[in-house]
């Protein structure tokens, strides 16, 4: 199975923020020898800044000249990547950790088994990105109590008054009913 086409399913042709990862998800698949299967988003869009960080990271030149030269990760080992070692067990779950340039990530990782194929599938995405998506929600819901409190207290408020004159009206009645039959 080509790289390519891992790409294509998991960016939906580089359409990461479409498939819900925002402005800083990354989708990719390796396999249990720590080897892509798929590109980097930070390589596809940010090229250039991408083999600064590999330079810097004093990666074996080989990796270096052959991600400058095809343009992909896909193949070689966990260039600028530190995956947990959870996940190699064939376990699923979640990591806080930091890229190479110091960015606070989270990353979920799950085996995938297609087949004989046994890999690891990872989607990370910058903390702040995810908090800044939730601190909205948060407020809305904050911004919602008052008015969710006052619709309810009005609504029981109406209920009581007319379940008492229902009361009322049927004590009444059944008042009325006794001195009726009381009377006849």
């Amino acid at each position: 199975m080509s790289s390519l086409f891992i790409d294509t399913i998991l960016s939906d042709n580089n359409n990461w923020q479409k498939e819900g990862l925002g402005k800083t998800g990354d989708v990719y698949i390796t396999n249990l020898n720590d080897k892509f299967r798929s590109n980097k988003r930070y390589l596809v869009e940010n090229r250039q800044d991408y083999l600064a960080l590999l330079k810097n990271i004093k990666n074996p030149s080989v990796a270096y000249d052959m991600v400058e030269q095809f343009g992909t990760v896909a193949y070689y080992g966990s260039i600028l990547r530190n995956p947990s070692l959870d996940a190699y067990a064939g376990n699923k779950g979640y990591d806080f950790s930091k890229t190479v340039d110091g960015i606070d990530i989270v990353t979920y990782y799950s085996p995938v088994n297609i087949g004989n194929l046994k890999w690891m599938l990872f989607v990370r995405m910058e903390l702040s990105e995810i908090i800044s998506e939730v601190v909205p929600i948060k407020i809305l819901m904050r911004n919602m109590i008052i008015p969710v409190l006052i619709i309810m207290l009005t609504v029981t408020t109406v209920l009581h008054i007319l379940l008492q004159s229902l009361s009322d009206r049927c004590r009444k009645a059944v008042w009325l009913l006794l001195l009726v039959k009381v009377y006849q």
